[in-house]
């Protein structure tokens, strides 16, 4: 009896101790690995987003060769896609579903182990000056008792996130992605719009401050003639010089009325008509779009498209409510013939 008694004890005293030890630690961990490659942004972020890349390159897939797995047909890729995986008992079963991606810039998933509720995953890719750094984090959520079991998830899971981001590496170099994706565009035509704008220049990284000071300009027009906006800002490219950094470019607003007569000289009223044009959503910072623009100029000649006027974006996410560079959405379009 006493030597059950004796266990009873220590017992109590390991529970005792887990339970205070659980109360100072977090009930939320967030781990990450990150990893420079010698590759393009657009090479690395395919290997990721495309989920029929993962048995390529994670280092779970070894654990079963012959594990089974199951795609979405569609989407294939981006936003909703999906798969699932059934393996031995060292690798098990699961499902991974990509939730959001913004550009190029940072793609987000949920990651689910069998019945468990879902771990947030995140990709975020960082130009280099030597190639693309990439980041990949999760979070996991432990109830109360299991806080302790935090602790150890950090060095359970960092070498196969560091194997990981390695196998992107490998693939990448190996499989380098094409400059774009055709399912990335759209041809359609533009909508007709009135608009107040104005012509200006700067450079390339004065864009957004640039922007800043001419749209306050027309929404000050925009009160003096009584007339309310009726879509997103835009700006037409007139001309842009990749040596210099420099830009020239006409900024507006679309109107719900015609202007006779703007009081600010600097401002122009004008109509644009619907025009038939190649058209892409772009996602981040305004001066680093020229590598998308140069993705579009190659699909027109691909396709044997003949451009016809000046390119044009329209910036649907306001920088001013959205500081998040990555989640500014931008839609260009390139008229066509």
């Amino acid at each position: 009896m006493k030597i059950l008694k004796r266990i009873g004890i220590v017992l109590g005293i390991l529970v005792f101790l887990w339970l205070v030890v659980s109360a100072f630690l977090p009930g939320t961990v967030v781990f990450s690995r990150s990893r420079v490659m010698p590759v393009s942004k657009e090479t690395a972020f395919e290997k990721i987003n495309v989920l029929q890349q993962w048995p390529k390159w994670m280092t779970w897939a070894k654990l079963d060769p012959n594990a089974v797995y199951t795609y979405s047909a569609e989407p294939a890729a981006g936003k909703g896609a999906w798969y699932t995986w059934k393996g031995n008992k060292d690798m098990g079963e699961g499902k991974m579903v990509i939730t959001e991606v913004f550009g190029t810039d940072s793609i987000y998933m949920d990651l689910i182990f069998a019945d468990y509720p879902p771990n947030p995953v995140a990709f975020k890719l960082f130009e280099k000056d030597k190639g693309t750094e990439v980041v990949w984090s999760m979070k996991m959520e432990f109830p109360f008792m299991m806080r302790i079991m935090g602790l150890f998830m950090e060095g359970m899971m960092g070498p196969d996130f560091e194997g990981g981001l390695e196998g992107i590496e490998k693939l990448a170099l190996a499989e380098p992605a094409k400059a774009a994706s055709t399912a990335n565009y759209t041809v359609a035509e533009s909508a007709e719009m009135m608009c107040l704008t104005m012509t200006d220049s700067c450079a390339v990284d004065q864009i957004g401050m640039k922007y800043g000071t001419i749209y306050g300009d027309i929404q000050k027009e925009m009160k003096a003639q009584k007339v309310d906006q009726a879509g997103a800002p835009f700006a037409v490219t007139i001309r842009f010089d990749e040596n210099k950094g420099f830009y020239v470019f006409s900024a507006g607003i679309p109107v719900t009325a015609e202007v006779k007569k703007t009081k600010n000289p600097k401002i122009t009223y004008g109509k644009y008509n619907a025009q038939k044009s190649l058209i892409y959503d772009y996602y981040g910072a305004y001066e680093k779009m020229q590598p998308t623009y140069e993705a579009m100029y190659n699909y027109l000649g691909e396709n044997k498209m003949e451009p016809a006027g000046y390119s044009w974006e329209e910036y649907l996410t306001d920088p001013m409510t959205e500081k998040d560079t990555a989640k500014w959405q931008t839609r260009i379009y390139m008229p066509i013939k």
